[in-house]
């Protein structure tokens, strides 16, 4: 097992010189002043780790981790730490006894990381990590305050902790890997006997087709062998025959008049229903439009006071929290002031004593010396000692008048910045005022954009409603196609050309049925088409290939025609198109001419070329002409005032959006700016008070001193008499006692004096500094108090409106759901009108497919009829060269083999018609059938074989989770009773029929109480409790090492104890790293890391190898 050898760091918050420590296996403990950086060093393994939470290393923002320079210091350019593992087993994929990950943080925010000083990704890291069983997110490592995060676990929370420890991932991820397969194979068994069904259903289809060609193939032969003999004795029945083959062609011509009246009544229900289509695009038109704009707009307006009420919100809370922290330190500033308070009423007291002592001393020596001179010294000596006191007190007033000055200096100083201060705030003030005229003018212009962007959003919806009808697909094939995403598919013809409106009629007649043809890129994508088609039942459409397609350009002489008055153009010039389809369009239009009218038409010449009037009137080469009324068409080519409509509706709403883009920004930095504004209003607001307070603190002291020159000049006269009087004491006493005596009194008097300025001094900046700042202190928290009720009560307000407009957001939701699913309804009775156009067309489509056939049949009667009249001819004719013929061998009359041979023929001729490849199609089919059948068993023994192997893997699973459960709840009731001797812990599984539908409960009995539950329990409980489930998970599956930060704060004396004993016999197995203030945890350490911080603000570490 591994262990962290080195750690390096540079310019990590505190640590801004390069460091390296060492570290070593066993048990080491990081202590050191409160603030001196020691949990900077648990945010660097954390930082260097890769661990997911940015909160984890106490940061908002990466780039905040960069040392900022300390108290008088620079900030570091960047942050590096690096993190040195043994190697020397192996444990990483990396050669060398060591392993060094390092992550380097720079100051936009980007991280660097590297392994063995070679630049990688995180993920690498992570993976080599991982390899070392090292989980940067495990519970191996525990920050400050994160012990109770084990507490608060709830039940199915420390379930799937033990999932996690017991690795059964694995068989999750099996398990997931089996149900795909299982997915895989139910798709391909679905998509199987779907096919099974299909071919089932095709066998039924075809057996009777089968069956009858079979039966029409007996016949077949039996009539073959009756002709062979009896061919020329059918003469006198031919007659007859042709008469039977007359009346068919009768009855067929009969029923081909009957078929074209059902194809014009066809055309007219088509008519009709194209009419009540154009009524529904309309409405949907109408619909999407007004009412989508009206739930459009309210919830943009919902979602934008949404926005302005979050912005508030977030505003409203950081300002609450700079009320709190300034609350914080005004506080502390009134603490401070409180023990200079008491502090100076202490060195008050001390002075009161010291003179009341110096008084007595003063007054035994003023005696000693009375004793000692004459009598008659005693009035002067009197004298003396008045004009000294007088002296000592006018030197005082002098130095008061000293001070004076500089207090008038300071106050001079003071005003100048108050006035500066106020200069400043009515800057803010106006700075202020301004931001917020501009705020509201540029929520003013942000609706309006958002108004016009909503219109021009209504104008999409009605762009693209229009253009949706102008491409509406006809089928259902077609509408399939379009949808189905294969590669190579084009689009339709009306999709892939814009016209002028002027000419749309014309084009959309022109063109014909081929309108809705899909141009594709080659055949092979054709077929694709058709097979899907085919495959997914979705109806039927024509493809036109380009590389197949064979399309005639016009013609030189057919271009002449243009030149007739009143001729437009030909069809292919009015469209634009992507040049690689003009194959596609020149088969559609081919050499079709557009002309105004149908007199220019008959000038033109009606059999000289395919023509069409800008009404719609078509003219064929043929003669036939096609015409009438046309209202309004539904559906046909783009028109290209509708592209050009779209270019121009795409130029405003990116020219409307980069405006709605570059107005939030504006109001980002507004709002930043107005924020900024408050703060510094507030800041010099309190600057403004406290300049004041000074002022008016200073101002008495000045005012209360008189003049210094009549100070001056008393004292000069004090000092003359002073003079006069120690000369005479001089004269008249012994100079030896006399100086002896005055030195001691002079002592006195000096020190006695000094204290009773001292005195003086300290009760002035008492009473008036003190006190006043004491009281400005207290002055500004009740200010700072009703700001924050404030600032309090607006968040609130503003809080419960935006739970009202979230309310009202999803309301809003709903009914816009509401509004669509009734356009739905529209679009499915759109959907039904097309779906009948296409049964109307697809039955004329049929019809006309048998008109095709029977005309087919008549033309074969027609032939059949004349071969028999030939026939007849020429049996006669043969007749006369073989009259004597006779037949031979047969056994029946003549008039039997004809009365056979002509049942045959009836029969064989209402036969109807025979599928003569249904044989083999049969035969085909059941081959496939038999197939697909073998296909569907085995897939369905697979399926059984998956479905038993995930069996085995949930048993699989379930069992490892029970071994890792058992253990460490083993390991659980061991540990905790080993740190609360007498207490009881256990784990309980909530659902032990399976453990994965319930949880795990904790259970606590500490010695002498009752069963608690983790949350019930006392804070060293709880952390007792956690540290046990910590280390019960470390005996089953153990980490490498394990960093703890103040994981001790909530134990006694007794607790730590047995927590440090703990942690000294796990560190033989595992590298301990912990950050603690106990002795307990420090004694039982096998290093010792010390932490200090100097008073630049650069934390340093040394470390100790405490004895064994």
């Amino acid at each position: 097992m591994t262990f962290i050898k080195r750690l390096e760091l540079q310019g990590f918050k505190s640590f801004a010189n390069k460091m390296t420590v060492d570290l070593s296996e066993g048990f080491s403990t990081f202590v050191g002043a409160n603030g001196s950086g020691k949990s900077n060093v648990i945010d660097a393994l954390c930082f260097v780790l890769g661990k997911s939470s940015k909160k984890s290393m106490r940061a908002e923002l990466l780039s905040d981790l960069i040392f900022n320079g300390g108290k008088k210091g620079r900030s570091a350019k960047y942050a590096e730490v690096g993190l040195v593992f043994d190697n020397s087993n192996n444990v990483f994929p990396y050669e060398g006894d060591e392993f060094k990950i390092s992550r380097r943080v720079l100051e936009k925010g980007n991280s660097v990381f590297k392994i063995n000083d070679n630049t990688v990704k995180l993920q690498e890291i992570t993976n080599a990590l991982q390899s070392a069983n090292i989980d940067p997110d495990g519970f191996n490592i525990i920050l400050q305050g994160e012990i109770q995060k084990f507490v608060d676990l709830k039940d199915d929370e420390r379930r799937k902790v033990i999932e996690d420890v017991s690795g059964i991932s694995v068989y999750e991820s099996k398990k997931k890997k089996s149900i795909r397969e299982l997915e895989k194979v139910e798709d391909k068994l679905k998509e199987a006997r779907t096919r099974l069904a299909e071919r089932e259903r095709y066998l039924k289809e075809i057996i009777n087709d089968k069956k009858q060609a079979e039966k029409y193939l007996k016949m077949q032969e039996e009539l073959k062998d009756k002709k062979a003999s009896l061919l020329f004795k059918k003469i006198h029945d031919l007659e007859q025959e042709r008469t039977v083959y007359d009346e068919k062609i009768n009855k067929h011509k009969e029923s081909l008049k009957q078929a074209e009246a059902e194809i014009r009544g066809h055309e007219q229900d088509i008519e009709s229903l194209q009419e009540e289509l154009v009524g529904l695009k309309t409405e949907l038109a109408k619909r999407g439009d007004e009412e989508q704009q009206a739930i459009a707009k309210k919830i943009d307006l919902v979602k934008e006071k949404k926005l302005e009420l979050e912005n508030i919100i977030s505003n409203h809370t950081r300002e609450i929290k700079r009320i709190k922290q300034r609350e914080q330190n005004v506080k502390k500033e009134l603490k401070d002031v409180k023990l200079s308070i008491k502090k100076a009423r202490q060195e008050l007291e001390e002075f009161s004593t010291k003179i009341k002592s110096l008084a007595g001393e003063l007054k035994e020596k003023r005696e000693a010396s009375e004793v000692a001179m004459a009598d008659r010294l005693v009035e002067a000596k009197e004298e003396l000692l008045s004009i000294e006191e007088e002296l000592s007190s006018l030197k005082e007033k002098l130095m008061l008048i000293e001070q004076s000055k500089e207090y008038s200096a300071e106050i001079k100083k003071l005003r100048e910045k108050l006035d500066i201060k106020k200069s400043r705030l009515e800057e803010v003030v106006k700075s202020l005022s301004v931001n917020n005229d501009k705020l509201r003018e540029l929520d003013k212009k942000k609706e309006e954009v958002m108004d016009y962007l909503q219109h021009l959003n209504s104008v999409r919806i009605k762009l693209e409603t229009k253009k949706e009808s102008l491409i509406d697909y006809s089928t259902k094939g077609v509408k399939s196609i379009m949808n189905s995403g294969i590669n190579g598919v084009e689009g339709t013809i009306a999709s892939l050309g814009l016209v002028d409106k002027r000419f749309n009629t014309a084009l959309n007649v022109a063109a014909g049925s081929m309108i809705n043809s899909v141009v594709v890129s080659d055949d092979k994508c054709a077929q694709r088409c058709i097979e899907y088609l085919r495959r997914s039942k979705s109806g039927t459409a024509s493809f036109i290939p380009l590389n197949k397609i064979k399309s005639r350009p016009v013609s030189s002489s057919d271009k002449k025609l243009k030149k007739v008055k009143g001729a437009v153009d030909f069809a292919i010039n009015l469209v634009n198109f992507d040049d690689k389809y003009r194959q596609a369009f020149e088969y559609v239009f081919r050499n079709t001419l557009v002309v105004h009218d149908l007199d220019t038409a008959r000038r033109v010449g009606l059999n000289t070329i395919r023509m069409v009037t800008l009404e719609g009137d078509l003219i064929n080469t043929s003669g036939l002409m096609t015409g009438g009324y046309r209202g309004k068409s539904s559906s046909g080519f783009l028109d290209k005032d509708i592209d050009k409509q779209f270019i121009e509706l795409e130029t405003n709403e990116r020219k409307y959006n980069r405006y709605k883009k570059e107005i939030n920004e504006e109001l980002s930095r507004l709002r930043e700016l107005i924020i900024k504004d408050r703060e510094e209003k507030a800041r010099i607001e309190s600057l403004i008070n406290e300049l004041g307070e000074n002022i008016e603190s200073l101002e008495p002291r000045v005012k209360e001193v008189s003049g210094p020159q009549e100070i001056e000049g008393r004292i000069k006269s004090l000092t003359e008499r002073k003079a006069e009087l120690k000369e005479l004491l001089k004269q008249k006493v012994n100079e030896q006692v006399i100086n002896r005596v005055k030195e001691e009194i002079n002592h006195l008097e000096d020190e006695y004096n000094q204290l009773v300025i001292d005195k003086g001094v300290k009760e002035s900046e008492l009473n008036k500094v003190l006190v006043k700042e004491q009281e400005r202190l207290v002055e500004i928290m009740d200010k700072m108090a009703e700001e924050s009720k404030v600032f309090k009560q607006e968040l609130a307000q503003a809080k419960e409106d935006l739970e009202n407009k979230t309310g009202e957001l999803k309301e809003l939701k709903k009914e816009e759901s509401k509004f669509y699913k009734e356009l739905k309804d529209l679009y499915d009775e759109r959907d039904k009108v097309l779906k009948a156009v296409e049964d109307n067309e697809k039955a004329i489509s049929e019809l006309r497919k048998s008109n095709y056939d029977v005309k087919e049949k008549v033309q074969s009667l027609n032939l059949e009829r004349a071969s028999i009249v030939a026939k007849l001819d020429g049996l006669r004719t043969a007749f006369k060269e073989f009259s004597d013929w006779e037949p031979r061998q047969v056994r029946k009359s003549v008039e039997d083999l004809q009365v056979d041979i002509n049942k045959l023929e009836v029969v064989i001729k209402n036969f109807g018609p025979v599928n003569m490849k249904s044989i083999e199609t049969y035969r085909e089919a059941e081959k496939d059938f038999d197939r697909i059948k073998n296909k569907t068993d085995e897939l369905t023994s697979e399926k059984e074989e998956v479905l038993n192997v995930i069996e085995g893997i949930e048993d699989k699973k379930k069992k490892t989770f029970l071994d890792a459960f058992n253990e460490i709840r083993d390991n659980f009731k061991r540990i905790f009773a080993r740190l609360s001797p007498g207490g009881i812990a256990k784990l309980i599984l909530e659902n032990e029929e399976d453990p994965f539908e319930g949880g795990v409960i904790a259970l606590i009995r500490p010695k002498g109480k009752k069963i608690l539950t983790l949350k019930s329990m006392s804070g060293g409980e709880k952390t007792i409790a956690a540290l046990a489930f910590i280390f019960a998970i470390q005996e089953y599956n153990p980490t490498p090492f394990y960093i703890m930060d103040e994981v001790d704060a909530a134990l006694d004396k007794a607790n730590t104890d047995k927590l440090a004993e703990m942690i000294a016999d796990y560190s033989n197995r595992s590298q301990f790293i912990v950050v603690s203030h106990n002795d307990e945890l420090i004694s039982a350490s096998n290093y010792l890391y010390g932490v200090s911080m100097d008073k630049k603000g650069v934390s340093d570490i040394v470390s100790i190898k405490l004895p064994e």
